[in-house]
């Protein structure tokens, strides 16, 4: 909420956290508009585009009900336009109506070792969260990494741990 107004008015992202393949949707609960208006403006940046974002209108769930709700997806590409919204794995995602804000995320990537080092013999287990490459739920998919030292690099082709998991490893 922003600090000094006092308002009934609620806005709120239906998930805390994003998949990049996701639709997120926002609701306004402005009870004080009820039957006022029919639309309700949010602007929603997200970290990778703070600068604009993007405007959407709100539709009032139903006659008088004080209820808006939109949608809008994301892009990892271009810009944002209209109700698409340009962002990047870890973003912070901002929805602001001008009187109440709310914030979500984009799931981030991690990437961890099974050891701090590794001596010539041993193996190195390498473990890549990333629930953005997870577009199946249904089946484990694969992801490509590059692993270097200092002299070498080798690609790693790694795979889900399971089903719909967004967990990779080798």
């Amino acid at each position: 909420f922003k600090s000094g107004l006092v308002t009934t008015e609620c806005v709120q992202f239906d998930l805390p956290q994003y998949r990049l393949s996701e639709t997120a949707t926002i609701t306004v609960l402005a009870p004080s508009l009820n039957g006022v208006i029919n639309t309700k403006a949010v602007n929603v940046k997200s970290t990778t585009d703070s600068t604009t974002g993007i405007d959407l209108t709100l539709d009032e769930t139903s006659e008088n009900s004080g209820t808006f709700t939109g949608t809008f997806t994301f892009t990892k590409t271009g810009t944002s336009s209209g109700s698409i919204l340009k962002a990047s794995a870890g973003d912070t995602i901002t929805a602001d109506t001008g009187v109440q804000t709310s914030t979500a995320s984009i799931y981030p990537i991690t990437v961890a070792f099974d050891s701090a080092g590794y001596t010539l013999e041993s193996r190195a287990l390498v473990t890549v969260t990333d629930q953005n490459s997870n577009t199946n739920s249904g089946s484990p998919q694969s992801i490509t990494v590059s692993v270097s030292t200092p002299t070498e690099s080798v690609s790693l082709v790694l795979k889900e741990t399971g089903d719909d998991t967004g967990i990779f490893a080798k």
